[in-house]
């Protein structure tokens, strides 16, 4: 996702991560916003999918095999986690990847182990 944020976003544009606790949900959520063209939402819907790519006469002048969205999506979910897309939440052009992940104690490890 970082490799795609910064691929995509012009050379002055800036990209941002941002790393936030939901104690609450016992999550871990990951924000990756970048100031690239954006993706239509039509686009959004299969952006996860094997060999996907946006705009093919973009991709192919910046490269990418179209898998790279597919597998971090896999990953996270074998973890137990959750992914997407979206508009920037700010109004500002680009695009706001996110993912969550479970936060899980070595007791919570251990018991999960003997299971």
């Amino acid at each position: 996702m970082l490799d795609n944020a910064i691929r995509y976003s012009p050379v002055s544009g800036t990209i941002e991560l941002i790393v936030e606790e939901n104690k609450q949900n016992q999550q871990v959520q990951f924000i990756l916003r970048d100031e690239g063209e954006g993706i239509s939402p039509n686009d959004q819907l299969r952006v996860f999918e094997r060999f996907f790519r946006t705009d093919q006469s973009r991709s192919s002048q910046s490269g990418g095999s179209g898998l790279g969205l597919a597998i971090a999506k896999s990953l996270i979910e074998k973890h137990k986690g959750e992914i997407g897309v979206r508009d920037r939440a700010d109004g500002k052009q680009g695009s706001e990847f996110w993912f969550t992940l479970p936060i899980t104690s070595e007791k919570n490890k251990n018991a999960e182990r003997l299971l």
